[in-house]
């Protein structure tokens, strides 16, 4: 149940960063913006699913996982009211990154969580294995 709360979580974060990103926390804030703003159908563009080894981007999938976790987190959190970066640090060639956040919930309620991103194409994107 956790790993699902920061998976939510990290979607809705993702929304705050976009292409021309400077880095990875700059990236991770923009896509907070488009959660907190509820276009989790533009976030789902955003993220890197690993089922397994296999790599889904921008697909069904993920836009079906976005609907899914917009609903738990507005059922359960009262939605994404803030995202803070508390540290990032890149590593495989400025590949990857481990990312560390605060989110701040509608209902109160805080959590820091990790997540990693890694660089596709030249912007970064969240990582969610399934």
């Amino acid at each position: 149940m956790k790993n699902k709360v920061a998976i939510i979580a990290f979607l809705c974060l993702l929304s705050l960063t976009s292409c021309g990103e400077s880095g990875p926390g700059d990236a991770f804030m923009k896509y907070a913006g488009k959660a907190i703003n509820g276009h989790f159908d533009e976030l789902a563009k955003e993220c890197l699913i690993l089922v397994d080894t296999l790599e889904v981007t921008n697909d069904s999938l993920a836009i079906q996982l976005m609907d899914s976790y917009k609903k738990d987190l507005e059922l359960k959190f009262q939605g994404v009211k803030s995202a803070e970066v508390l540290q990032d640090s890149v590593y495989e060639n400025g590949q990857k990154a481990d990312i560390r956040v605060r989110l701040k919930f509608g209902n109160g309620q805080e959590e820091e969580t990790e997540y990693e991103m890694r660089k596709v194409d030249g912007s970064w994107k969240i990582n969610l294995s399934l």
